[in-house]
């Protein structure tokens, strides 16, 4: 038999500088890793408890209308939308979060990044005006929300990220700490079709409407625990949630990563 198409690794999150792992995926020796309890269950319940009891004051914002889905900060993908001041809600939205968690949970998933980076220093971009990027966004899928397929190369040809284009290798890896997955459903959803095979395909919510195409690829589904942190290649491989289930929401907080040019740095963004 060959290897599967997407590989994943599971390592505990304290374990995690044993190799090059992020270098592997960005190579496509392996696809992701799973770092494991980077929180306990339990104190990932406790911010979930939090957060939905409305402890942190940033609005949610909806993405498309298709599906129910919420982010809770700044996203470069919704500049368009919204009309909203990105580099404006940044610092207020990293000093909430900052009382949320009690702790710098920014500083300490960076260091987890790094950790897996060798030969090349993380690090949050700065806009040509020396504002900083975002680090991670909070998303907030209610029972029957879905994220439809997507790969994250997508982005970078939009005006949002002109100023990123200058910066980075067009091969966006993801990350995402998981708060609370789906009581059912709610899966990562990896698919065996590549952005790479887009030509030209109809575009629905700025992303490309690969609709029945799928149903004849291979895919394989994820589940990260409560407290782990996933990193994967989402920028080449096309993905999606599928429908939450259940009485409970799906809580995650990520955001996206890729190589400068030269590979002396890996970029962290929202």
């Amino acid at each position: 038999m060959g290897r599967p198409f997407f590989t994943t690794l599971q390592i505990p999150a304290d374990q995690a500088g044993a190799a090059d792992l992020y270098g592997r995926i960005f190579r496509g020796e392996i696809n992701g890793v799973i770092l494991e309890r980077f929180l306990s269950a339990e104190r990932a319940a406790e911010l979930v408890r939090r957060l939905e009891n409305g402890e942190l004051a940033v609005p949610k914002r909806p993405f498309a209308r298709e599906f129910e889905a919420y982010s809770i900060g700044p996203c470069l993908d919704q500049t368009e939308d919204h009309g909203v001041p990105y580099f404006d809600r940044v610092t207020e939205f990293n000093a909430a979060v900052r009382a949320l968690f009690e702790r710098d949970i920014h500083a300490a998933l960076l260091s987890l990044l790094q950790s897996i980076v060798e030969n090349a220093t993380l690090c949050v971009p700065k806009n040509s005006d020396g504002r900083s990027y975002g680090t991670t966004t909070l998303r907030c899928l209610p029972p029957g929300g879905l994220i439809p397929p997507h790969c994250e190369n997508e982005q970078i040809g939009r005006s949002p990220y002109e100023h990123l284009r200058s910066l980075i290798e067009p091969a966006i890896i993801s990350f995402y700490l998981q708060l609370a997955p789906a009581e059912q459903g709610g899966e990562l959803a990896v698919h065996n079709m590549g952005f790479h095979e887009l030509h030209t395909v109809e575009m629905r919510n700025r992303h490309s409407f690969v609709g029945g195409a799928l149903n004849s690829r291979e895919r394989v589904t994820l589940t990260p625990q409560a407290g782990d942190v996933i990193v994967f290649d989402a920028g080449r491989y096309f993905h999606q949630v599928l429908p939450v289930k259940g009485t409970r929401s799906r809580w995650t907080m990520g955001g996206f990563t890729a190589y400068s040019h030269d590979h002396s740095n890996v970029f962290v963004w929202a």
